[in-house]
């Protein structure tokens, strides 16, 4: 009995969370939730189908997420958003991960040079940086990329686990303490 007071506890609490939004706002948010849980719907018919994709991909443009799944190509720029990378070398293994792992058939490559971050940085709009021919040593330096040849570098596992799974880096508020080198105040006493 003790499982089955919980799941209508519950549904008392998806039921009261729902009904302050509209109809529309509903259906993303249970359709947002159907794919964040893998969980398929029981009706299942195209025109259904059709309305279930339309307001996934609605509430995941509003939440400000883009999926990334194999079978769906997102463009440089689009990764680039997603990922918002904080310097050079960041962008860098966005480029590699992007050309490994998402790229077109025609364009994908595991191997890449200044040239391709030169190409895939404008199409980014990530503004070039003023020595691009350093950015991808600088980015094997951070332990990103493996040297494959002279000028040439890969992606490495590092690298595809920054972008992967650690990108967009979340910001954590600083608590700052007090120096323990500050001087104090001695006050002499008479």
């Amino acid at each position: 009995m003790g499982e089955r007071d919980s799941e209508l506890e519950a549904i008392e609490v998806v039921f009261n969370t729902l009904s302050s939004l509209d109809k529309e706002g509903q259906k993303r948010v249970i359709d947002y939730v159907f794919k964040r849980l893998n969980l398929t719907s029981v009706v299942n018919n195209s025109q259904n189908l059709e309305l279930s994709q339309q307001m996934r991909s609605d509430a995941t443009r509003e939440a400000g997420i883009t999926v990334v799944s194999p079978s769906r190509i997102v463009d440089i720029r689009t990764l680039k958003e997603q990922k918002s990378p904080s310097n050079d070398k960041e962008m860098a293994a966005i480029v590699g991960y992007y050309l490994s792992e998402l790229a077109p058939e025609g364009e994908k490559k595991q191997i890449i040079g200044k040239d391709d971050l030169e190409k895939y940085f404008k199409q980014a709009d990530y503004k070039l940086p003023q020595h691009i021919k350093m950015t991808l040593p600088q980015a094997k330096d951070a332990g990103y990329f493996d040297l494959a040849d002279r000028g040439e570098y890969k992606l490495n596992p590092v690298g595809y686990n920054l972008v992967a799974h650690n990108l967009p880096r979340i910001n954590k508020v600083a608590v700052r303490k007090p120096a323990s080198n500050q001087k104090k105040k001695i006050v002499k006493r008479k």
